[in-house]
């Protein structure tokens, strides 16, 4: 009986916006959409899309993460745990057609001043998951 190896995918970092990266296969096609104003990457079968906002009070002083959260509800789905580090919230939601798969997970991240929205698309909940537990927030 022979073995089969399988490599692993190559990854790289990519540093989205000013203070947003992401990990994410090296052959995924990347676009910035202005119509909309979000960061796109895709093979046939998978994404990943964000989306930076800046929240400042009327002072333009950054609200801190816990308000910011209180602020944003939470999606309905089956919650995703986050990584260490990570606060906010995402759940796993059914993708309508025509998608590139079938289910994704949603949500978004915060720290003070700065929200992330994001969505991972793949039927591989397994690679969403790690895709989703690679976004930080840069400072």
């Amino acid at each position: 009986m022979s073995a089969v190896v399988v490599e692993p995918e190559p990854m790289v970092d990519r540093q989205v916006f000013a203070a947003w990266s992401v990990r994410i296969p090296a052959c995924f096609h990347e676009a910035f959409v202005s119509e909309g104003s979000y960061w796109h990457a895709s093979d046939l079968r998978r994404s990943v899309s964000l989306t930076s906002v800046v929240v400042n009070d009327r002072h333009g002083r950054p609200i801190d993460a816990p308000r910011i959260l209180r602020r944003f509800p939470t999606m309905k789905g089956e919650r995703v745990a986050l990584a260490p580090g990570q606060s906010g919230w995402a759940v796993v939601v059914s993708v309508a057609k025509p998608r590139r798969a079938a289910r994704a997970i949603s949500g978004i991240l915060v720290a003070d001043g700065a929200v992330i929205i994001a969505t991972v698309t793949s039927d591989d909940l397994s690679w969403a998951h790690a895709i989703w537990a690679s976004i930080r927030r840069d400072e």
